[in-house]
């Protein structure tokens, strides 16, 4: 585990229980997909952004712990969608029924989403999750066609759907289960929006200068907000230290090497 996320291993060691339970339940092991992801370093991307995010307030783990398996979920559902579609694009129809099974636990783990949501008592958040879930979709969609020749879609807003929407809402969501204002909120989506360009540009296979201009962007962004709050007469949350966890997390992304590998997976998605 990579040192930064030590602080809160119990917090991300609980999140993994909840997925960890959630495969076995659906033989996972059937979908490469999903087993090659989970033993990836990068698991941590989404569950710990989530946590360092209400971290940086009034942390409360048993609002911000179930938030970020809940993102998590989404993530692996829309990874294995996502490489279905594209391995069932080479085969006969026939042969493409062989698939059904891979897409039944891509929605069995949305469906975890939704139960675990529940469980936690934050439903009020599936309105702003089914949205991530639409953009995701949305983007896949996009995606496909351009594959197929049927459109001619912006690869950067492809990237945006499919990827940045719900690493920003790992980062608002975060925020707000520990009681970020609406005003810092935005700041937060601002920012992972620009980090999840960067994770997204690096799937690609795109130039690092290309990912770091959005990192930079996103280190800014989080300046922004941390000036904002730390005025004068403004009560601190969890301190300056919270915002430099967040920092030294985004800025692993600006240092290119083994700590941050940016190979990516079977469906063209990075593990995280």
């Amino acid at each position: 585990m990579l040192e930064i996320l030590a602080p809160f291993k119990d917090e991300l060691a609980a999140q993994e229980a909840l997925v960890r339970q959630a495969l076995a339940a659906t033989g996972h092991t059937a979908s490469p997909s999903v087993a090659e992801d989970w033993n990836s370093l990068q698991k941590y991307i989404r569950p710990a952004l989530v946590l360092l995010t209400s971290r940086l307030y009034q942390h409360r783990p048993e609002a911000a712990v179930p938030l970020a398996a809940v993102h998590q979920f989404i993530y692996l559902a829309g990874r294995v969608h996502t490489g279905v579609a594209e391995e069932c694009t080479a085969l006969r129809r026939e042969a493409a029924q062989s698939y059904q099974f891979p897409v039944l636990v891509g929605d069995y783990l949305y469906g975890r989403f939704f139960t675990t949501l529940c469980d936690a008592g934050q439903n009020h958040l599936l309105g702003d999750l089914a949205r991530v879930i639409c953009s995701m979709n949305e983007g896949g969609m996009m995606r496909a066609k351009n594959a197929l020749g049927q459109a001619g879609y912006d690869v950067t807003e492809i990237i945006r759907l499919e990827t940045a929407e719900l690493i920003a809402s790992c980062c608002r969501l975060g925020g707000l289960a520990g009681g970020a204002s609406d005003q810092e909120a935005r700041h937060l989506y601002a920012l992972g929006l620009e980090l999840g360009m960067a994770i997204g540009r690096m799937e690609q296979g795109c130039s690092f200068s290309e990912a770091a201009i959005h990192l930079q962007r996103a280190v800014n962004e989080m300046s922004v907000a941390f000036c904002r709050r730390w005025v004068p007469g403004h009560p601190p949350g969890a301190g300056q230290g919270g915002w430099d966890q967040l920092e030294r997390f985004i800025r692993l992304f600006l240092a290119p090497g083994p700590g941050i590998p940016t190979e990516a997976g079977p469906a063209g998605v990075m593990a995280g």
